[in-house]
C-alpha cells in the first residue's frame, strides 16, 4: 500500500468514526429529548374561545398540544417526586392571594428561529407581578436574572417555516386584529415525562 493509499484509508477511517460519533451523539440526544422530564407553572385563563382552541389544535404540532392556552410563569419547577406539604401549602397562599384579573391577548409575534407564532398578554403587570412572588418564594427557581421572560400564549409551533404566511393569513381572517378577552383562572402544574404533558395540580384563584 502506498502512502497515498494509506493517507486515504485514514482519511476516511476518521470520515466514518466522526460520521458515527455524530450519529450516536444524535441518537442519545434523541433519546434524552423522549425521556427528559420537566415540571412548569403556567396561568390559566379558562377555555373561553372555541375558535381559538381549534386554531391552536390545528397547528400545535408538539407534546405541549395537550395544554390547553396558558402562559408560562415558571418553566422549570420541582417534579413530583420532589413535592411535599409544604410546597404546596405555598403555591395555594400564592394563588388564593392573587385576585382573579380580565387580561387581553394580542395579535401576532412570532419567535423567528423557532417558528412559534403567539398572543401577547396585557396589561402584563399583574402576570409580572405573580411571577414575582414566585421568585420570592421559590429563589431556586429565579433563573432569569435579566427580568422577566417574554410572556406570550402559544398558537402554532413545529410547522414548516414556508406555511408560515398561510397561518397567519388564516389566524388573520378568523380573528382580525382584534385582541381577545380572557380572564385569569388558575395557577396549574404541567408534568413532561416521556414526551407527554399532564396536569399534576390545579390552584384557583381568589
Amino acid at each position: 500500500m502506498t502512502i497515498l493509499e494509506r493517507s486515504a484509508g485514514n482519511k476516511y477511517g476518521k470520515q466514518l468514526q466522526e460520521t458515527n460519533a455524530g450519529r450516536q451523539k444524535a441518537e442519545r440526544k434523541s433519546h434524552m429529548e423522549k425521556y427528559r422530564e420537566l415540571t412548569g407553572l403556567c396561568l390559566m385563563p379558562g377555555v373561553n374561545n372555541d375558535k381559538l382552541e381549534t386554531f391552536r389544535q390545528k397547528y400545535i404540532n408538539d407534546p405541549s398540544k395537550v395544554v390547553p392556552m396558558h402562559i408560562t410563569l415558571l418553566n422549570r419547577f420541582f417534579l413530583p417526586g420532589a413535592m411535599n406539604t409544604e410546597i404546596v401549602d405555598k403555591l395555594k397562599a400564592i394563588a388564593s392571594r392573587t385576585q382573579r384579573f380580565e387580561f387581553w391577548a394580542k395579535p401576532l409575534s412570532c419567535f423567528p428561529t423557532s417558528n412559534v407564532l403567539y398572543l401577547t398578554p396585557s396589561p402584563l403587570a399583574p402576570v409580572e407581578a405573580m411571577t414575582q412572588v414566585l421568585y420570592d418564594t421559590f429563589p431556586e427557581y429565579h433563573t432569569d436574572f435579566c427580568g422577566f421572560s417574554t410572556y406570550h400564549m402559544t398558537i402554532a409551533i413545529g410547522n414548516p417555516k414556508k406555511k408560515m404566511n398561510d397561518i397567519i393569513k388564516e389566524y388573520l381572517e378568523i380573528f382580525e386584529y382584534a385582541p381577545l378577552r380572557f380572564e385569569a383562572r388558575s395557577m396549574d402544574m404541567f408534568h413532561l415525562s416521556e414526551n407527554k404533558w399532564t396536569k399534576y395540580l390545579s390552584f384557583d384563584l381568589a
